[in-house]
């Protein structure tokens, strides 16, 4: 169970790791490729990231119980 925990954990860091910098405007410009092909999450995006199956308010329908 902490595995699990962790590992969404570890993907929810990892997504606002990349996040964080492609969402400031000065970098975006620099890539040749537009924004739109890469799979993170962005506002412009009408899909749901396959990065994140699930959500914050999803948790608890997570299969493992949760001890608190």
């Amino acid at each position: 169970m902490v595995f699990v925990i962790g590992h969404w954990s570890l993907v929810i860091g990892v997504g606002y790791f990349l996040f964080i910098p492609l969402s400031s405007s000065s970098p975006i410009t620099h890539y040749p490729i537009p924004i739109t092909h890469y799979p993170l999450p962005n506002p412009q995006s009408p899909v749901p990231s396959p990065h994140y199956p699930l959500s914050p308010e999803g948790a608890p329908s997570s299969p493992v119980p949760n001890p608190q």
